[in-house]
């Protein structure tokens, strides 16, 4: 998981919508790895970017919100279509 392509971020991006495991994943994208000058890694320092915990507790209140209405939405569409479908096995256009 990590955001060095747009393959790579929307796949991050599905798997933090979805809230599995997510705090986990949170704490991965906190912790950021720290360079030296000369850059050398010298690993990941706690808690030193949290404008990422940010992001992410906005996106899941925001991509949850859309999922909802996109899977509520489809629901209703085809309630609505077979709904439409069993009307006109049972009565004709001029009774309706």
């Amino acid at each position: 998981m990590n955001f060095d392509n747009i393959i790579n971020s929307l796949t991050t991006l599905f798997i933090i919508s979805t809230r599995e495991n997510w705090p986990n994943y949170i704490f991965y994208f906190v912790d950021q790895d720290k360079f030296s000058p000369d850059g050398e890694n010298l690993g990941p320092e706690k808690n030193s970017n949290l404008i990422m915990m940010i992001y992410f507790i906005v996106f899941i209140f925001i991509g949850s919100y859309f999922l909802i209405n996109l899977f509520i939405g489809v629901v209703q569409l085809n309630y609505h279509l077979s709904d439409k479908a069993a009307k006109s096995k049972i009565i004709t256009e001029k009774q309706s």
